[in-house]
């Protein structure tokens, strides 16, 4: 992480919010005593209105920093398969907010560290505490390059279960 990032994280956490808007709140209440506020046009009112609105822009800024960071979080977030149905073409996985009926994923591999793109699946059934994701397209290059992990998946077998997971993504057909 680099030192702009992190100068970027604490104005825009909890605590920096509130140093910005009391430091606005103190620097007009300071500017507020070297202007004449008698005059025609009151300038009270206007350095008013100015730190209003600069709480309301710092607060719709902090309000869309953490939005972001939440929908980064979600889009990135990765589920392991529980267990595979062999004859349905089905996997089953932890029960997940950010999936709903319907939506297309990601089927990866993990090995040595990398994840392999294995097929392009979709979520079939949302139950209370699970998920079913039925397996449309397997990749063929994976296929070719991996014959074994690709039968091991085929067959089900539960070792390589525990190195499957699935992301909300999808992967353009290569072919």
């Amino acid at each position: 992480m680099s030192i702009i990032e992190k100068i970027k994280d604490e104005i825009f956490s909890f605590y920096g919010f509130i140093f910005l808007v009391g430091a606005t709140g103190s620097i007009f209440g300071l500017l507020r005593n070297f202007i004449d506020v008698e005059s025609d046009i009151s300038i009270k009112w206007l350095l008013l209105v100015l730190n209003l609105a600069v709480f309301i822009i710092l607060t719709f800024i902090k309000v869309l920093v953490n939005t972001n960071h939440q929908l980064e979080m979600a889009l990135t977030q990765k589920m392991n398969v529980i267990s595979i149905l062999i004859k349905e073409n089905i996997l089953l996985v932890e029960f997940n907010r950010i999936l709903a009926a319907n939506a297309t994923v990601s089927l990866f591999l993990i090995k040595s560290e990398c994840e392999i793109f294995v097929a392009s699946a979709y979520v079939y059934h949302v139950q209370n505490d699970k998920i079913q994701i039925k397996l449309l397209d397997y990749d063929k290059d994976f296929a070719e390059r991996n014959p074994d992990d690709f039968d091991m998946i085929k067959n089900g077998n539960s070792n390589i279960t525990k190195n499957l997971i699935i992301k909300n993504i999808v992967i353009h057909n290569r072919s």
